[in-house]
């Protein structure tokens, strides 16, 4: 019969936690700011612009076929009721605008 043999574990004494040489380094002296240089560096300009035949009527009237399909699947998900509320807004939204270039002396106040 084997006999009973007790396992002794040994632990290493504690040590107190050691850091490299170069995290010390850095704790006692922090890395110094870049000097400014005496003339700048980056050159600042206005953004490149590119000029083509559209006009901002244009991008809008695309803005509009756009949003079609959205409004027209509203209608269909959520019926008719929900879009009139939708357009009473367009329409005080419309109003407000030819009152304010009446106020403002416009010539013509129009609508979309």
């Amino acid at each position: 019969m084997p006999e009973d043999k007790q396992s002794t574990v040994t632990t290493a004494p504690a040590q107190a936690p050691t850091t490299p040489a170069s995290q010390t380094a850095v704790a006692r002296n922090p890395p110094k700011a870049p000097a400014i240089p005496a003339e700048p560096s980056m050159v600042v300009s206005s953004s490149p612009h590119f000029h083509t035949a559209f006009t901002v009527n244009k991008i809008m009237f695309w803005v509009i076929i756009a949003l079609l399909p959205g409004c027209l699947a509203g209608i269909y998900f959520f019926g008719l009721e929900r879009v009139l509320p939708a357009t009473g807004y367009w329409a005080y939204a419309q109003f407000i605008r030819a009152c304010r270039g009446m106020l403002r002396g416009a010539r013509r106040a129009t609508a979309l």
